[in-house]
């Protein structure tokens, strides 16, 4: 059997909740929701699974996730 020994509230802890919303196609609570995430959100779907992704597109994905973290904790 394997336990993790994670404390409620930690970061492995949110994101270990954030990866079961995911898997459950759900957006994960640490996800602001807002038009533009949603937006957002939509267009790296259909990037990664109806487009062919390029090394150009992967750079433009993780500058704009860059962008969206920047701009939540900007917010918090």
């Amino acid at each position: 059997m394997f336990i993790l020994e994670f404390k409620k509230g930690c970061e492995d802890w949110h994101y270990l909740f954030d990866l079961a919303a995911v898997s459950q196609n759900k957006i994960p609570k640490s996800v602001p929701e807002s038009d533009a995430n949603v937006k957002f959100l939509y267009r790296c779907y259909r990037s990664v699974f109806k487009t062919e992704l390029t090394a150009e597109k992967l750079d433009e994905f993780r500058e704009a996730l860059n962008k969206m973290q920047a701009d939540h904790k900007a917010k918090h």
